[in-house]
């Protein structure tokens, strides 16, 4: 198995921290994962989510150059058709922050990639499980 995102923060109880990680690999070996995650002394559950049964997003925090109007104008109208929005701007440069799945945030980056892009930061993939099962 690879582990394609790994994302830790403080969990409702803030006695607690709460990992999701990002795994690829054999289906079929998530349960092993499961099990041999639970049987750590520290861990209080493991579940296995899908995109089906859960909500997932990630962020992305993006810098470019846009240094003259027409940059600046053709920027923002990617930023805004993605949902994103603008959280630093300078004379020569921008950075947006723009949130959904990893194949928006990828079409997002690959889209401003027609600037000069300076740094990206992403979260990795943070999920919560949909209705009244538990994450």
């Amino acid at each position: 198995f690879n582990i394609e995102s790994l994302v830790v923060s403080q969990g409702r109880d803030p006695r607690f921290s709460r990992m999701t990680i990002g795994i690829v690999g054999n289906p079929g070996g998530f349960v092993q994962i499961i099990k041999q995650v639970n049987k750590l002394i520290d861990v209080i559950h493991c579940f296995e989510h899908s995109a089906e049964n859960a909500v997932v997003k990630e962020m992305l925090l993006v810098r470019f150059l846009a240094g003259d109007a027409t940059q600046r104008t053709d920027a923002l109208q990617i930023v805004e058709h993605f949902g994103g929005k603008t959280v630093d701007l300078t004379p020569s440069s921008m950075v947006a922050m723009i949130t959904g799945d990893s194949t928006k945030v990828d079409a997002a980056v690959g889209m401003l990639s027609q600037f000069a892009i300076i740094e990206t930061v992403r979260t990795g993939k943070v999920v919560m499980a949909r209705g009244e099962q538990p994450t």
